[in-house]
């Protein structure tokens, strides 16, 4: 860990800054839910397994939000 004027910056922390940590991809008639790390992993915080939870319970809501009927905009 380092300190800088800001405040403490962990180490390695520029490999993930900006990065997303939960990714929805639509497939099919359903959607593939990405983790950036594994939730289901021994040790892990418990605020981690409510990311299973919650795309488990709300598996009908996904799509909430998004435009349907579209493509999603091209990344550079």
């Amino acid at each position: 860990m380092k300190h800088s004027r800001g405040g403490v910056r962990l180490h390695g922390s520029g490999e993930i800054a900006e990065k997303p940590a939960v990714v929805d991809v639509p497939h099919g008639k359903g959607h593939i839910v990405l983790f950036a790390n594994n939730p289901m992993w021994r040790d892990e915080t418990m605020g981690s397994y409510f990311l299973i939870f919650n795309a488990i319970m709300n598996f009908d809501h996904l799509n909430a939000g998004r435009e349907t009927g579209k493509p999603a905009p091209p990344r550079d």
